[in-house]
């Protein structure tokens, strides 16, 4: 990361969290900052999923947005190689 777009922060960790990521940065052979920061990585990441999946669950809450028979025949001609059925234009077909 580029010094001029890093950012400082000061914390406070309890002094037995420390103590064993003081351990882990030895085992691992990083640094304490490495880890703050992969650590923070890690749970911002995991918001965003849950955030990614409950917008994706509100989509197919609502059956107008998680309807996909308009692309059914263009899904068939990838996977079969050929152009699709003139008649088989939705799942249901």
């Amino acid at each position: 990361m580029p010094a001029d777009k890093a950012k400082a922060l000061t914390v406070r960790l309890p002094a037995d969290l420390y103590e064993r990521g003081k351990t882990v940065v030895e085992r691992r052979n990083i640094t304490l900052n490495e880890l703050v920061i992969e650590g923070l990585e890690l749970v911002v990441a995991e918001e965003e999923e849950a955030a990614l999946f409950a917008a994706f669950g509100e989509v197919g809450a609502d059956a107008t947005m998680g309807d996909v028979s308009f692309s059914w025949a263009a899904q068939q001609e990838t996977v079969s190689g050929r152009p699709p059925d003139e008649h088989a234009t939705s799942l249901d077909d």
